[in-house]
């Protein structure tokens, strides 16, 4: 009876995670490109693993205009003919010109952030993505965006395979 019990229990929270899988499986699928400038900051951390922290321009120009730092909701982005995208508003309610497209804002604490500032990477290719700065978003009609790739300065997705393998240090004794 407590299997019975548990594997009730137990499948609406499987069926939850499966649709939230689903829908991250879709935008990567469907949603539409869109790069944003961004600063590298740190290469590795020893905890998890490789990865680059990452900050964005359009974040800093977000946190340095005062309206928008307390802003709940939608802001309207510009995406240029290279597909980057940069802050252009408020959302209001108001149609949209072709080159526009929302953007939902998540809050951490008090203050808005646009997207994952993680981008972890196979171990021993942190040189290859230090050449990164754009990264490669995936956007819906909703307004979320998923990191899916680093572009270097000519906006090409980074491949780790057209750099020199890394060599892992060694201490000798």
């Amino acid at each position: 009876m407590r299997i019975k019990l548990a594997l009730l229990l137990l499948l609406p929270v499987l069926g939850y995670l499966n649709l939230g899988i689903l829908s991250k499986e879709s935008l990567k699928a469907n949603g539409e490109m869109i790069l944003l400038e961004l600063a590298p900051r740190d290469p590795r951390s020893l905890l998890q693993g490789d990865y680059m922290a990452l900050n964005y321009r359009l974040h800093n120009e977000l946190n340095r205009k005062k309206e928008l730092r307390s802003h709940r909701g939608q802001i309207v982005i510009k995406k240029d003919d290279n597909g980057v995208a940069t802050l252009d508003r408020i959302y209001n309610g108001e149609d949209l010109a072709e080159n526009e497209r929302l953007l939902r804002l998540n809050f951490s604490g008090r203050r808005p952030e646009v997207a994952t500032h993680s981008f972890f990477f196979q171990e021993g290719k942190a040189k290859a993505f230090e050449a990164a700065r754009y990264g490669i978003f995936k956007l819906d009609s909703d307004g979320n965006l998923m990191l899916v790739d680093l572009a270097d300065e000519n906006r090409e997705p980074i491949s780790p395979k057209a750099y020199a393998e890394e060599q892992p240090t060694t201490n000798a004794q």
